[in-house]
């Protein structure tokens, strides 16, 4: 995946009285096998948001999935979740749970090497 951490955009504030951290940076060169890594997380915390934006390539769908290590999947013991339904934007709103200071995911695009996309996603601090 060709993805530079300077794309990469923090923002940390509150949130209903707990702290927050929004997450945003771009992914170029997009395919089904690129992962991205997260790191400097809260020990637990709870994904509020994560929307996944195409802005160009040859997908027409995504269908992110996340865990706590690389190459993530739903048999691992660390699996956070994965977006039950592929779709052309993703503005997903489920609340997962994950503990650990580093989220690994990938945006899993249907078709294509040459997809980019912008990512955001929406943390707080602990379980809710």
């Amino acid at each position: 995946m060709a993805y530079t951490q300077s794309a990469l955009t923090v923002d940390k504030g509150l949130s209903s009285g707990r702290r927050s951290m929004t997450v945003t940076f771009t992914e170029t060169e997009g395919a089904a096998a690129s992962e991205w890594t997260v790191g400097g997380l809260f020990e637990t915390w709870t994904l509020t948001a994560m929307d996944v934006v195409k802005s160009t390539g040859d997908a027409t769908t995504y269908q992110p999935i996340l865990g706590g290590t690389t190459n993530p999947a739903t048999t691992q013991d660390n699996y956070v979740g994965a977006v039950s339904s592929a779709a052309a934007s993703i503005h997903e709103r489920s609340n997962l749970r994950g503990r650990g200071t580093t989220l690994y995911g990938r945006n899993r695009p249907d078709t294509g090497t040459n997809n980019a996309t912008t990512t955001v996603l929406v943390f707080v601090e602990g379980h809710i």
